[in-house]
């Protein structure tokens, strides 16, 4: 019984996540296709050793 109510509300979630509109279907198509470690909109960051804190800041920025 427990188990049948999670999975509705699990299915209840994920129904209205997909039906949030266009963008959540692309953000989760961008999640799941993008390489661990790397950011699905293709920003990469290069930190070298020994660099500040601001530095990167300033290189996000």
């Amino acid at each position: 019984m427990h188990r049948l109510m999670v999975m509705r509300y699990t299915l209840a979630l994920l129904l209205i996540a997909l039906a949030g509109g266009g963008g959540a279907w692309w953000w989760l198509d961008d999640y799941l296709t993008a390489p661990l470690g790397v950011p699905a909109d293709g920003y990469v960051l290069d930190v070298v050793r020994g660099s500040s804190l601001t530095g990167v800041t300033d290189e996000l920025a």
